[in-house]
């Protein structure tokens, strides 16, 4: 396996239509569910009380909205960008956008929620060292999927957007 490329500014912009994609589900996704993964596995090692199921509901949340984007863009939007791309008449249109940025806005809600979670359980010195490593990995989680989700609406979704259909980067 190869390692993944370091999520530089422009990274997409220099790659075809074809290899930001193979790119994105084959390395960034990855990343992604590997951290989320950690993320979980941390929080089910933690002592059972109201918060750790408040946070394993939320983990539940965000893997479920990560596997929706992740499946919608691969087997249907970036399909249907690869065949705009090769000439082949197809449409991507506003509703496919909307329906990943709408996966996109609740992942990042549940990233939030399950920081809040972490930062009040920290305050209340509530098992600090484990909750303060779990904090970090869900803030890099966060900003791995704002990084990755700014280069695909920049380079990959830009061109199939109108004025009537423009998805909003919740930074």
């Amino acid at each position: 396996m190869s390692q993944t490329p370091p999520l530089k500014q422009d990274l997409l912009a220099s790659l075809s239509t074809d290899d930001a994609i193979r790119l994105i589900i084959n390395h960034f996704y990855e990343k992604l569910f590997s951290v989320l993964y950690t993320v979980t596995q941390n929080i089910r090692s933690l002592d059972h009380n109201a918060h750790i199921l408040a946070l394993q509901a939320t983990a539940r949340n965000i893997t479920v909205e990560l596997e929706e984007m992740y499946r919608k863009e691969k087997f249907f939007l970036f399909p249907l960008i690869q065949q705009s791309e090769a000439a082949v008449p197809a449409q991507v249109d506003c509703p496919s956008l909307q329906e990943v940025q709408i996966h996109y806005s609740n992942l990042l809600h549940a990233i939030s929620t399950l920081i809040n979670i972490l930062q009040d359980l920290i305050s209340a010195k509530t098992g600090e060292k484990p909750l303060r490593l779990l904090l970090e990995r869900a803030a890099r989680l966060k900003e791995k999927v704002i990084a990755i989700q700014h280069q695909k609406q920049t380079y990959l979704f830009a061109p199939y957007r109108n004025r009537h259909c423009q998805p909003v980067i919740n930074d």
